[in-house]
């Protein structure tokens, strides 16, 4: 599960990313593979954001367009990359 909280309007982002892991890496012995993962979503998102035409949908495909190749080059793996993207509420 990849998270991060972006306000689109604002090409803002808020929180994250995150990235939480199940039955895939375990966490503790693969730090510093998570933190490279989370720069890569982090520069992924930001390259969207800078673009004409952002959307969740957009951001959606970015995160998980940027990780798959990672992961796979690291891992040799094809683990299910879950993208969320939470906005804030507007009133």
């Amino acid at each position: 599960l990849a998270v991060a909280t972006v306000d689109i309007k604002k090409k803002e982002i808020l929180a994250g990313p995150d990235i939480l892991s199940r039955g895939f890496v375990y966490m503790r012995e693969s730090g510093e593979m998570i933190n490279e993962a989370q720069r890569i979503l982090f520069h992924a998102l930001r390259e969207c954001l800078n673009g004409p035409d952002c959307s969740e949908y957009k951001l959606k495909e970015a995160m998980t367009g940027a990780l798959q190749p990672f992961l796979f080059e690291r891992t040799e793996r094809h683990p299910m990359i879950l993208p969320m993207v939470m906005t804030p509420d507007e009133e």
